[in-house]
C-alpha cells in the first residue's frame, strides 16, 4: 500500500465491490519506505486499519494486514539499498549495484576449443557510457516513478478483474 496512491477509503470500496462474493484473500502490504530517491511512503497504521475495515465489514472479504519486520534497520523487503556509492558521490543505488555484472558475448562458432569465452566482459553495474540507453531508461524511471507505479497497480487490478470475470463465466456455464 502506498500513502496517497492506493490507500484511500474510496479505493477500499472499489476493491471491495470488485472482489465481493468472490473466494479471495486480500493481503494489505504496506510499502517499506526507503530513502533511495523514492517519493512513496507507507500509509499510517490508522489508514491501513480503516482500509482493512472497509474490506471486512461491508464486503465480507478476508483480508490480512501484513506486518513489516526489519524496517528499523532498513532490512525489510525492498529496503536493502546503499545509502551512497562507494566513491562517496552520495548517489543512492540498489545493493545489486555493488557487484560486477557479467555480460555474454555472441558466439561465432560452437567449437569448445575456441578462444572466445562465454563471459567476455566483467564490469561494474552502471559503468555504461554517458548517454547510453540504460542511463536514459534509468533517468526516465527516476523521473516518473509515481506514474509508473500507478500504471502497474492499475494494470494488476485490470488483470485481476479480467481473471475474475472469466472465472465467473466459467462457473456459470
Amino acid at each position: 500500500m502506498l500513502a496517497g496512491v492506493n490507500d484511500s477509503i474510496e479505493t477500499a470500496h472499489i476493491l471491495g465491490k470488485l472482489l465481493q462474493n468472490r473466494s479471495v484473500h486480500v493481503n494489505l502490504i504496506p510499502y517499506n519506505t526507503t530513502d533511495v530517491g523514492a517519493q512513496f511512503h507507507s500509509p499510517s497504521p490508522e489508514d491501513i486499519r480503516a482500509f482493512h475495515a472497509v474490506l471486512r465489514d461491508p464486503y465480507n472479504l478476508k483480508a490480512t494486514i501484513r506486518e513489516n519486520h526489519g524496517t528499523d534497520i532498513d532490512g525489510a523487503c525492498g529496503q536493502l539499498a546503499l545509502k551512497s556509492k562507494p566513491d562517496g558521490s552520495g548517489v543512492q543505488r540498489d545493493i545489486e549495484d555493488l557487484g560486477p555484472r557479467r555480460t555474454k558475448s555472441p558466439r561465432k562458432n560452437k567449437n569448445p576449443s575456441s578462444s572466445d569465452s562465454e563471459i567476455s566482459d566483467v564490469s561494474p553495474v552502471g559503468a555504461s557510457t554517458a548517454g547510453s540507453w540504460l542511463d536514459r531508461a534509468n533517468a526516465f524511471i527516476d523521473d516518473h516513478q509515481q506514474t509508473i507505479a500507478l500504471a502497474l497497480f492499475s494494470a494488476s487490478v485490470a488483470v485481476l478483474a479480467i481473471g475474475l470475470a472469466r472465472r465467473g463465466r466459467a462457473h456459470a456455464n
